[in-house]
């Protein structure tokens, strides 16, 4: 990024040379929003020896703010040096609405975002925020969600910004699979998992929805079944997720290996 330096100087006095003169003020112009003692920390400070290398660099550091579209200083000498700053601000957040979120409420949402009311407004943060949605939709297995955004402009110079998300259908488990149970049946291994098929009822139930969580639990739980049932040595492979070609439609595969079964023979007490 280059930085552009406007400099008007009035000098009154022959002899006065400007790189050598100790800065009499700092002034600030042009902000809104932004303190004059936010600007003014990154600027040149009074009673420093002027210099043009420290001016340059202090536009830098405000311009990595990522406060300001624009920074110019305007250096007046007189009887005093006069450092002046004029910015101009980039439009603020107002306020971030989100429109055909059903599942996720605004509340979750804004918490998984970077970005926030108040918030200087910047086009590729407001992208980065799009992807963050997407991604939290589909960690809620809503494969074909569609996020869009829109920007109102408001007279303060500050922004609405606007989500328009389009959740589309929610994958559901709809069948589960056991591979490699020849002891112990189907009906008793769905019986002691906690994800289920999607019934008839799901909207209600809440069956047939697949959370990481409760896959890793209902591996434990499997595994545990066999223990109980003398199958010391039995594996259970880490659940295989199968979506259909439209990614709403979900198989669910649980592997597994159930070694020998060892039996605890009679136990009889000998003495008195």
């Amino acid at each position: 990024m280059r930085f552009y330096l406007k400099v008007v100087l009035i000098v009154l006095a022959a002899a006065f040379t400007v790189n050598a003169a100790v800065i009499d003020q700092v002034l600030v112009e042009g902000n809104k929003r932004v303190p004059d003692k936010k600007i003014l920390q990154k600027a040149v400070q009074e009673g420093s020896e002027f210099d043009l290398a420290e001016v340059d660099k202090s536009i830098e550091r405000l311009y990595k703010t990522g406060l300001f579209i624009n920074v110019k200083v305007d250096l007046k000498v007189t009887d005093k040096v006069i450092v002046t700053y004029i910015v101009e601000e980039k439009p603020f957040i107002n306020a971030i609405y989100f429109e055909g979120n059903e599942d996720i409420d605004r509340g979750a949402l804004l918490e998984k975002l970077s970005i926030s009311e108040g918030d200087a407004f910047e086009k590729s943060a407001i992208e980065n925020a799009v992807k963050t949605i997407i991604a939290e939709y589909q960690d809620r297995n809503y494969y074909n969600v569609e996020v869009k955004f829109s920007v109102e402009q408001r007279p303060d110079n500050t922004v609405d910004i606007i989500f328009t998300i389009k959740e589309g259908k929610e994958a559901k488990v709809e069948d589960i699979k056991f591979y490699g149970n020849d002891n112990i049946s189907d009906d008793k291994l769905e019986d002691i998992i906690q994800t289920s098929e999607k019934g008839f009822f799901s909207w209600l139930t809440g069956s047939g929805k697949l959370k990481s969580q409760e896959l890793a639990v209902d591996r434990q739980r499997i595994r545990a079944t066999y223990l109980n049932n003398g199958y010391i040595q039995a594996k259970v492979g880490k659940p295989e997720v199968i979506y259909d070609e439209d990614k709403t439609e979900i198989t669910l595969i649980f592997r597994i290996q159930e070694g020998k079964q060892y039996h605890i023979g009679e136990i009889h007490f000998e003495g008195n």
